[in-house]
């Protein structure tokens, strides 16, 4: 099922999807396009909030938030959602319809207007301050580091930033093992950044890499505004 809910402002997108999911079919997904980050946000808020899976797919100016209701994903992975639908003298798609409209007693109005009020997630930074990663043995803290920077690019939504402070600038310059990682990162819009004082202390500064050379002042700014810090 397809909704079109350009320029609907909140929360009208996310109760039209929440009432259309109570018509799918089984195994039908709905896609909601929308042109505005915060309704894609809501949507996903809404979606995760109800046990579906959501994928977003950008065109230009427009979103397509597709929801896959919880008993489609139950089922997918051999879950007891139908099952469990069934015992309660359900169809899987009048309990996944009453999941997204009925909670504690609310509406699907009532339900919309707090998810749209809730503060939207700022943006992920991580934090590196060292070329190792835990304690313990340094050559597996070496390896354990490449293996996160890897996972990084792998992630479905990336940090905004990824700061490298104190030993953590190793893995920017000249042999690190994780320089083609993190022009991956840089490629798709992540701002690597490196301590300079950091640079300058290690005599790393003309051996930098990938990314740019920033202050204390900025790496504060930045993990002071962030929604969550992944600290390493």
């Amino acid at each position: 099922m397809f909704i079109d809910a350009k320029g609907k402002p909140c929360p009208q997108p996310v109760i039209l999807a929440m009432r259309a999911l109570g018509g799918l079919k089984d195994g039908e997904t709905l896609q909601v396009q929308v042109d505005n980050e915060a309704a894609v946000e809501n949507l996903k808020r809404m979606a995760q909030k109800n046990g579906a899976a959501v994928q977003v797919k950008a065109d230009g100016a427009n979103w397509t938030v597709e929801i896959v209701p919880a008993d489609s994903v139950a089922g997918a992975g051999g879950g007891t959602g139908s099952a469990d639908a069934a015992q309660a003298g359900q169809s899987a798609e009048e309990q996944t319809g009453q999941s997204a409209l009925a909670q504690a007693g609310q509406s699907a109005e009532e339900q919309a207007r707090q998810i749209c009020a809730m503060p939207a997630r700022g943006p992920v930074v991580v934090a590196v301050g060292s070329a190792e990663m835990g304690n313990g043995d340094p050559r597996l803290g070496r390896i354990l580091m490449k293996s996160f920077l890897y996972s990084l690019t792998q992630l479905d939504e990336l940090p905004q930033t990824v700061l490298f402070f104190n030993g953590g600038v190793r893995m920017t310059t000249e042999g690190s093992e994780s320089i083609e990682d993190l022009k991956a990162l840089e490629s798709q819009g992540v701002e690597i950044l490196s301590c300079g004082t950091c640079l300058d202390f290690y005599g790393l500064k003309d051996k930098l890499l990938v990314g740019g050379i920033t202050n204390m002042y900025v790496i504060a700014q930045t993990m002071a505004g962030a929604g969550n810090v992944v600290k390493i």
